[in-house]
């Protein structure tokens, strides 16, 4: 257990909310939480159009950006997307959208946390317009895959990429925001 850990842990027993949201000190802890947000400012021209791993700034059909600024750890807990149409679910042609870290010295980016448009769990289902998915895997959800990346270095950056599979979905414009935690 990191010392922070354990500091969060004393304090939040210490004010009696050690177990509120299912985890010790969860409350506490999210006042401390970290976001950055991306944006995909445009639909994609192709059901079958990717985008590659980008850090945002515009590059790959891809704003915003976020480099780990602090001098400790962080960990990506979950993601949310906020659509601004609608995308059908399907088992056989879908999105898998990645948020992805790199160490900050231009290693390539390694996959963190991961959804898939399917229908099935750990899959979004189908998006309606305006309705957030959340990507809560990390804190005992069911929407999510968590790949090896889930750690972000202190000057690690945070990528976003979309691959599709079968002949893809078209996927909307939309906001990712990212959740980020120290550890």
């Amino acid at each position: 257990m990191s010392a922070w850990k354990a500091l969060i842990d004393r304090i939040a027993g210490t004010w009696g909310i050690e177990d509120q949201g299912g985890f010790p000190g969860e409350p506490l802890r999210q006042t401390l939480d970290v976001v950055a947000t991306f944006q995909k400012p445009a639909v994609d021209g192709a059901a079958a159009t990717a985008t590659a791993s980008t850090k945002g700034n515009a590059v790959n059909g891809i704003t915003g950006s976020f480099t780990n600024p602090f001098d400790y750890d962080l960990a990506i807990i979950g993601f949310t997307i906020s659509p601004n149409a609608a995308l059908t679910a399907s088992a056989t042609d879908y999105a898998t959208i990645n948020i992805e870290t790199d160490d900050g010295a231009d290693s390539a980016p390694v996959a963190g946390l991961s959804v898939s448009t399917t229908v099935a769990l750990p899959g979004t289902g189908t998006w309606a317009t305006d309705v957030s998915q959340k990507v809560n895997i990390m804190r005992g959800g069911t929407k999510g895959v968590v790949g090896a990346g889930t750690l972000l270095p202190s000057g690690g950056n945070l990528f976003v990429s979309i691959a599709k599979t079968g002949a893809g979905v078209v996927v909307p414009i939309c906001t990712i925001t990212v959740l980020l935690r120290r550890v």
